[in-house]
């Protein structure tokens, strides 16, 4: 903004010779190029099924490496990020062909920090431990013949003494 009392010619002069150039996004682009200037590589003792699964750790088609260093970017950029490691629904039921064939089986999602609501912590033998994280998830669903809205819905993770739980909150509309 021109300053009070400036001359337009001298703000006119200042506007000419300031300059911003923006190398945030090649900085962050750099630091994960250094880190990944060589791709990572498995060794020999990792097991078989986890080296097919990392061809595609996300079940979308990306490559463990890509998913690690687009994790990296997003947390060199905001701070931090997280990997949700999850499972298919099976209802309990799960045929030994399906999982032998790679048809269900472990794969990686990447969480945001914008997405981690919030956490709890409690120190557990000298260790601090989640107890709880809630996540925002947020997706397109269906709305009326072709239209699509954006569907808000919380899964919250808690730890106790059963073991790991999880609970998924959906947010409806009121329209």
């Amino acid at each position: 903004p021109q300053a009070p009392g400036e001359s337009g010619d001298n703000y006119n002069l200042r506007l000419q010779k300031a300059v911003f150039f923006n190398v945030f996004k090649k900085t962050i682009e750099g630091l994960a190029g250094f880190v990944f200037a060589k791709d990572p590589v498995l060794s020999d003792d990792v097991p078989a099924p986890i080296k097919t699964d990392w061809e595609n750790i996300d079940l979308a088609g990306t490559h463990g490496d890509v998913f690690l260093r687009q994790s990296l970017q997003d947390a060199l950029t905001a701070g931090h990020a997280a990997i949700l490691v999850e499972y298919p629904a099976t209802g309990g039921v799960q045929p030994l062909a399906d999982e032998m064939d790679g048809g269900i089986r472990p794969y990686w999602v990447p969480i945001a920090k914008d997405n981690i609501v919030s956490w709890r912590t409690t120190v557990e033998n000298g260790k601090t431990v989640l107890t709880q994280l809630v996540i925002r998830e947020c997706r397109s669903v269906a709305s009326g013949e072709f239209g699509e809205k954006e569907q808000t819905r919380y899964r919250v993770f808690h730890r106790d003494e059963s073991g790991v739980w999880a609970e998924l909150l959906e947010i409806t509309d009121k329209k």
